[in-house]
């Protein structure tokens, strides 16, 4: 059986939009229907937690930084065959004070964690970087908590695709995915399917003729 980890945020998770605590049923998740579409032969492992960035911006809990969490997430899962990354997003929180390139800085630390961890496990692995949904025009409560956020995002996204493809690392582009208007943050109910099948297919071109690449 092949395996696949996502590491990510609340939008990993399955936060529903415009709460700070409840979370879209387990039949509704992306993740979960993800593994459908991916079938008995795959295995999707979520190892998503709300509010987890990239730079080591908060450590209670721990699982909030990105750079430290990451070896527990890769040790519950071993071994695997991809590990998706999908973070960034509340890296752009306005107390950060976080640019762009400070928080490209972060992922490339963050994958070079990863391949070393693997190296020292002797794993071979994927390891993918989805860019995470750009913010919709903040809504006014959410203005303040993330300030021009959606600006910083769109910098970020494009500096993490060239920083990709200059590594040959896959990229995954989620343009094409529109977060909620009730926070311009998280992803819809009926956004849940459009990501799983974007992801789906993201796999579909690592992996050829039933091996991973």
């Amino acid at each position: 059986m092949k395996k696949v980890v996502l590491f990510g945020d609340s939008n990993t998770y399955g936060r529903i939009p415009g709460t700070e605590e409840r979370r879209f049923p387990y039949p509704v998740r992306w993740t979960t229907l993800l593994q459908e579409a991916l079938g008995d032969g795959w295995k999707v492992c979520d190892e998503g937690f709300p509010g987890r960035s990239i730079l080591p911006q908060e450590s209670d809990p721990i699982e909030l930084n990105g750079y430290d969490s990451v070896l527990a997430s890769i040790e519950r899962s071993l071994p695997f065959d991809i590990f998706l990354i999908m973070l960034g997003t509340n890296d752009f929180k306005t107390r950060y004070k976080a640019s762009p390139e400070e928080v490209l800085e972060g992922m490339k630390r963050l994958v070079k964690r990863v391949k070393e961890t693997l190296d020292e496990r002797r794993q071979e692995a994927v390891i993918a970087i989805a860019a995470p949904p750009v913010f919709l025009p903040i809504v006014p409560d959410k203005a303040e908590l993330f300030e021009n956020g959606e600006e910083k995002m769109r910098a970020f996204n494009a500096m993490l695709q060239a920083y990709a493809e200059e590594e040959g690392i896959p990229f995954l582009d989620t343009s094409s995915i529109t977060v909620d208007p009730r926070d311009g943050i998280h992803l819809s109910e009926e956004t849940q399917p459009v990501l799983a099948r974007l992801v789906h297919g993201f796999i579909g071109t690592i992996c050829k003729g039933g091996k991973t690449n």
